[in-house]
């Protein structure tokens, strides 16, 4: 009977942390306007959550290096081991996020 019960907890657990994640539904990125939210959907494995490079450099001071101009082209054309992210972000989104990036100094 108490196995039964220990099985009944964790099931029970598990339920109620897999209807909270149901709750948090992520915007598709086409639909993403913010340059933040674009990053975090599109960046972030590979740039880190404060900009702090994980496999991609770290973007922190990126703006003190490159204008908005030169950081649209690497979002858009890709550089190194960086692919191009025309195909999954639309020509705002890149401006969007390129302009943010810029302004990180």
């Amino acid at each position: 009977m108490r196995k039964q019960a220990m099985i009944a907890v964790v099931f029970a657990g598990v339920l109620l942390l897999t209807a909270c994640g149901a709750k948090q539904e992520a915007t598709p990125v086409g639909q993403v306007t913010q340059p933040e939210a674009v990053y975090k959907q599109s960046c972030i494995s590979c740039h880190g959550a404060d900009l702090q490079g994980v496999s991609g450099p770290n973007l922190q001071k990126i703006g003190a290096k490159l204008d908005a101009a030169a950081i649209e082209a690497i979002i858009r054309n890709g550089k190194g081991a960086m692919p191009s992210m025309s195909r999954g972000l639309s020509d705002e989104q890149i401006s969007a996020v390129a302009t943010w990036l810029a302004s990180k100094k």
